[in-house]
């Protein structure tokens, strides 16, 4: 019941992602990312998917590994367990792994499937949730932080109903006031995996969940069971999420044959057959790959990219998936991804890159100060706010935005070491 405590009606408490970001510990120190080559051809074609394959081994070689872990999305991750299958036992020493990202949103075209004609889409919408033209792409599960963040919100505010309903049918005012008593003592707890419920608290989670599971088997109606079961959903995509961020191994192995189960149940067939046989893959991976099973225990099979306890993703984080300290090091992963997709005689457009986190900040004043002045709109005598606190500069008294503070420059420290030399073809002929 730790997953849920997040949401017992207290309005300081934070959401999922906060809710496990403060409570759960991890000692495990950030790790660095390298980025290899790039292949620029079809990632769906046999002779890459070899190619990769073979360069993996190659990484193992060097490294002194007998074997290595490679992270493909579905697509390409079926294509290389044939010729993983075909070409035995040459490619033996690889384990193939499915990532998380696409998992996730795999997922999330499953939920969206089982609520598309429920009402709630139209509910979103009509409170402002989610915009008319984004409910197809929130339904198909396209987009995957609309999908996460949604999903999650409408879970918690069915759940929050539900809780209601419950309080109400045990005819007991001091549910809330104990339960808040134990989201208090959970928040002093040092390590909450040790945390012990009171007598009084364990009481009323056992009657919650007896009512839940009977909801869940209809016996309060149709309608109750159909939410219910969506939370539930919600409930598993939660226990996945949290077992890749903190690296439990069983955790992620038990949720991810539940989720097969969803795959089949609606007609998900590549991610319901190949879930399974990834299932079954890491259950069988301390007979097949015992030193890469060894790591995994000890939850080196998801990145630990920052110092937050519950940031971690699987290897091989798809791209446009980059988990980075700040907007600096966004800008610099994506400049770092667009020359590695293009000709070395073509730079990237420096507009197409994010700002960096100290002219995103001179951005953010001048629309605080934009706000500030509109709210002031119906006022009749309003006291305006000194624009050159938010953003601007004043020369020759004209205002200017401030794109950056003077001591700061627009590239990160590593490239600024780099000497860019222009090229010309025709001069080398």
């Amino acid at each position: 019941m730790f997953s849920g405590c997040w949401m017992w009606q207290n309005p300081n408490t934070p959401m999922w992602a906060g809710w496990n970001a403060e409570r759960v510990y991890d000692c495990r120190k950030q790790m660095k990312v390298w980025y290899l080559p790039q292949i620029n051809q079809s990632p769906t074609s046999n002779a890459v998917v070899v190619e990769t394959m073979k360069r993996s081994q190659k990484l193992a070689e060097e490294s002194n590994k007998s074997c290595m872990v490679v992270t493909y999305d579905l697509a390409i991750a079926k294509i290389a367990l044939q010729i993983q299958a075909q070409e035995k036992p040459v490619f033996d020493n690889l384990f193939i792994s499915l990532g998380s990202f696409h998992v996730e949103k795999a997922y999330f075209c499953v939920i969206g499937k089982l609520i598309a004609e429920s009402g709630a889409p139209h509910i979103l919408n009509e409170c402002g949730a989610l915009a008319v033209g984004s409910i197809n792409g929130f339904i198909k599960g396209k987009h995957y932080n609309r999908c996460k963040r949604i999903h999650e919100l409408l879970a918690v505010s069915l759940e929050i109903l539900f809780f209601e309903w419950f309080q109400k049918s045990q005819n007991n005012p001091d549910i809330v006031p104990v339960l808040q008593n134990e989201l208090k003592c959970i928040s002093d707890s040092p390590d909450i995996n040790k945390y012990q419920h009171s007598k009084e608290g364990n009481d009323i989670l056992e009657r919650y969940r007896d009512f839940y599971e009977k909801t869940l088997a209809g016996d309060n109606g149709k309608t109750a069971q159909f939410w219910c079961s969506y939370i539930s959903l919600m409930h598993l995509y939660h226990r996945y999420s949290r077992s890749v961020r903190t690296g439990d191994l069983e955790g992620y192995t038990n949720t991810l044959l539940q989720m097969a189960n969803y795959f089949f149940a609606l007609n998900h067939h590549n991610y319901a057959r190949w879930t399974v046989k990834y299932h079954d893959n890491l259950l069988k991976l301390k007979e097949t790959h015992p030193e890469i099973y060894e790591e995994f225990k000890d939850g080196l099979f998801s990145v630990k990219r920052t110092n937050s306890p519950v940031a971690k993703r699987c290897f091989g984080a798809e791209p446009g998936f980059v988990c980075c300290q700040n907007m600096s090091e966004t800008r610099h992963d994506v400049w770092i991804s667009k020359m590695a997709n293009q000709k070395l005689s073509v730079a990237p457009k420096l507009k197409s890159l994010p700002p960096t986190s100290e002219a995103f900040m001179q951005h953010v004043y001048r629309a605080h100060y934009q706000t500030l002045v509109w709210k002031s709109s119906l006022v009749s005598e309003p006291e305006a706010p000194d624009p050159l606190k938010y953003g601007w500069t004043k020369r020759n008294d004209k205002l200017f935005p401030v794109m950056l503070p003077e001591n700061k420059s627009p590239a990160t420290e590593s490239i600024q070491m780099i000497k860019v030399l222009e090229w010309h073809p025709a001069d080398s002929c």
